[in-house]
């Protein structure tokens, strides 16, 4: 992604100066997705949620343009594959898998780029046929009434047991159309041209604001973009799930152990040289601050609330930091930008799994926050670093996709480590 950092040291929080981006080609350059060529006629023919031929090429020029204009190394990845997904009420998003690597999933109704990768592969490659999408690291294909994750191997819904997945796309579908990209429409139907289009994406450029009273030692895309294998980002296969909470956790402590506070974390775990964790020690230690056996078969997922327990009791019981921590946690619509610019990356948890006893959004509000997650399966962690106008820079703690691209149109809980 072209983009500026900006770096600003003030003395308070109060004072934040942001800058613009770049600007955008006075000329933007054209290429053709011709509508008579080869291979624009073998892609739209997958794009059969779209009956119009011209408006199937305009999708195309527009996510080709997307990949010239928003994503790293423009214009090194080509559309290679397309393919349909489906949200779990039936509501159509259309995947592009790149070529050399990455890939973007665009919504049909709102015209948003929901998510996308310069340097991870397509969670859904491989996979061809009854493809489905639930948002935040919930990729899907369903087999005999069972939807299995294509990236999680041991995560299974069973159709009957899809509530909440079902709950949870009625949600995001809804927050999109509350929040169309009317230009990227309006360039698909042919009502406006694209050096219009790529013009309102310099606001989408990402500015990485360093506006604490303490100047951290490193930033978050430093530290968190360069983790893409197991090893260095502490994961453990210990454990048949469960255990993003535990990672997620585990790389916001070492990064603030870097930024802030060198006792933080001990040599035990972190390699502070090197920036990166010494494999899974860190994360079976959070386990077992959180009570529970990091050798066990499989271990209880964990939400906002109870991740934010167990960091408590590492703060309480571990750390011997030489600044003052705390935990915030909270549940509902992920709003965590201000915590961004502040450099406190913080631990979205998205798509939880509401307990069957759930009656009302109220109580599924209270019941997903308290306790263990033990009814949590489709609850995924993954840590916030940076973030444009719409969209967050996470990591999902998964090795090859330090840095995904995701929607504010997120649901879940939130947790966040910070000083004072």
């Amino acid at each position: 992604m072209k983009k500026l950092l900006i770096s600003v040291f003030v003395s308070t929080l109060s004072v934040l100066t942001l800058m613009g981006t770049g600007t955008v080609k006075a000329n933007v350059k054209t290429f053709g997705f011709d509508e008579n060529s080869s291979k624009t006629i073998q892609l739209s023919n997958d794009l059969t949620a779209i009956e119009n031929k011209k408006q199937r090429v305009n999708l195309l020029n527009l996510i080709q343009y997307h990949i010239d204009y928003a994503m790293e190394d423009a214009g090194q990845r080509k559309i290679e594959r397309i393919k349909e997904l489906k949200d779990f009420t039936g509501s159509v998003y259309t995947l592009f898998e790149l070529d050399p690597i990455g890939y973007i999933i665009y919504h049909n109704d709102s015209g948003i780029v929901f998510e996308y990768a310069s340097k991870s592969e397509s969670p859904y490659l491989g996979y061809n046929d009854n493809l489905y999408y639930g948002g935040m690291m919930n990729y899907f294909y369903k087999e005999n009434d069972i939807y299995y994750n294509t990236l999680i191997k041991y995560e299974t819904v069973l159709e009957e047991e899809s509530k909440y997945l079902i709950d949870n796309s009625s949600i995001i579908y809804n927050r999109n159309l509350e929040s169309m990209n009317q230009t990227n429409l309006d360039f698909i139907s042919g009502k406006t041209d694209i050096a219009t289009v790529v013009s309102s994406w310099k606001s989408e450029e990402e500015i990485v604001l360093l506006a604490t009273n303490d100047q951290p030692n490193i930033s978050m895309e430093a530290f968190f973009k360069p983790l893409t294998t197991q090893y260095s980002m502490g994961y453990t296969t210990v454990g048949k799930s469960g255990v993003c909470g535990y990672i997620a956790a585990n790389l916001v402590l070492a990064y603030n152990t870097l930024a802030y506070d060198d006792a933080l974390v001990s040599d035990t775990y972190l390699d502070k040289t090197n920036r990166k964790l010494k494999g899974s020690a860190l994360t079976r230690e959070l386990i077992r601050q959180h009570g529970k056996d990091p050798d066990a078969d499989s271990i209880a997922g964990t939400t906002a609330d109870s991740m934010g327990d167990c960091v408590r009791n590492y703060l309480k019981n571990v750390s011997s930091g030489t600044k003052s921590w705390k935990v915030t946690t909270w549940w509902g619509t992920i709003n965590s930008q201000g915590a961004i610019k502040k450099n406190q990356p913080p631990i979205l948890f998205g798509n939880i799994k509401y307990p069957e006893s759930s009656s009302s959004t109220y109580e599924i509000m209270d019941n997903a926050t308290s306790g263990d997650g033990a009814h949590g399966s489709g609850n995924h962690a993954v840590v916030a670093y940076g973030y444009t106008s719409s969209k967050y820079r996470v990591h999902y703690g998964w090795s090859g996709y330090s840095d995904v691209i995701l929607s504010y149109n997120a649901i879940g809980g939130t947790m966040i480590l910070s000083y004072f």
